[in-house]
């Protein structure tokens, strides 16, 4: 009996850390990937494996721990499994694991941001701070963190590079890129709640849900367009095309945003889970193709 509930807890952390959650945000990783000079096997798996692994893992774990403090329910689960101060204490491990590997095996400024990213969500979280209590504050700290300050840090991690090589436009671009692209995809993976305590449902219950849904629908038609730019002009016309039409799938992401629009009933968190997915293996789909073909791998 004890050992089933000793199962049924490590289970329960497991399933809270949702390392599935790293697939949503590899795109930003292999967007890095793409514009890299100095690639390096070894520091490419580490990078990998720190962001993927153990930092983003931990990240997830101080969500569903602090949501749970504040009976909060998440997008990732149907019925949010238990948690307990393990999850917590796993957490804390992972991040730390992440900042040490770091320091050791990629370089000091790597570590630095590992730590303030982990910092930062902390403070996102806790109940003490809870930052996300407050949907804009929530929306552009997610954006800006999981989109151009993650961006950044896999590029120092996959180069082995210091902050001076961060100061540069070839760089700082896609960073910003990355956090429209979250600006964008972000609200409508929100929107379903209309929980007491979340800030998402707060807003839906004050302003209306079509008010979250057609800035973030305008968002990613913007997005769309800088995408197309971008690769136009640091790649290739033929590039900036494949990219267009990656996106046709991504357009029944649109389609249900309309369908918010129109019909607020239309909310419901399996649809929007398959969506992300959908999106994201589009986007990984694409920077995969793309590091290939301007690393000319394709042709050995």
């Amino acid at each position: 009996m004890v050992s089933a509930k000793n199962n049924l807890v490590v289970g329960s952390v497991f399933l809270n850390l949702r390392l599935a959650f790293a697939y949503l945000l590899l795109p930003v990783y292999l967007f890095a990937l793409v514009i890299s000079p100095n690639l390096n096997e070894s520091k490419l798996l580490w990078s990998f494996v720190i962001i993927h692994l153990l930092l983003y893992p931990a990240g997830n774990g101080y969500l569903s721990y602090f949501n749970n403090l504040q009976k909060v329910s998440r997008v990732t689960t149907k019925s949010p499994s238990p948690v307990n101060k393990l999850l917590f204490l796993t957490a804390l491990l992972l991040e730390a694991a992440a900042i040490l590997l770091g320091w050791h095996f990629i370089n000091t400024g790597f570590a630095a941001m590992l730590f303030l990213y982990g910092l930062i969500f902390k403070m996102y979280y806790h109940p003490a701070v809870r930052l996300k209590k407050y949907p804009i504050a929530d929306w552009v700290i997610v954006a800006l963190f999981q989109g151009a300050f993650a961006f950044l840090i896999c590029y120092v991690g996959i180069n082995n590079f210091t902050g001076a090589n961060l100061l540069r436009v070839r760089v700082l671009l896609p960073a910003l890129l990355s956090t429209l692209m979250l600006l964008a995809f972000y609200p409508p993976t929100q929107v379903w709640q209309n929980e007491e305590n979340s800030s998402w449902g707060v807003l839906r219950q004050k302003s209306g849900l079509r008010s979250t849904v057609v800035p973030a629908f305008i968002l990613l038609a913007l997005v769309a367009v800088a995408f197309v730019l971008y690769f136009k002009m640091y790649f290739s016309f033929k590039h900036a095309l494949v990219y267009m039409l990656t996106l046709i799938p991504v357009a029944l992401f649109l389609s249900w945003s309309y369908k918010i629009y129109s019909n607020p009933e239309e909310v419901n968190n399996k649809r929007i889970t398959w969506l992300s997915g959908l999106t994201a293996t589009c986007l990984n789909a694409f920077f995969t193709w793309l590091f290939l073909d301007t690393s000319h791998l394709l042709q050995l």
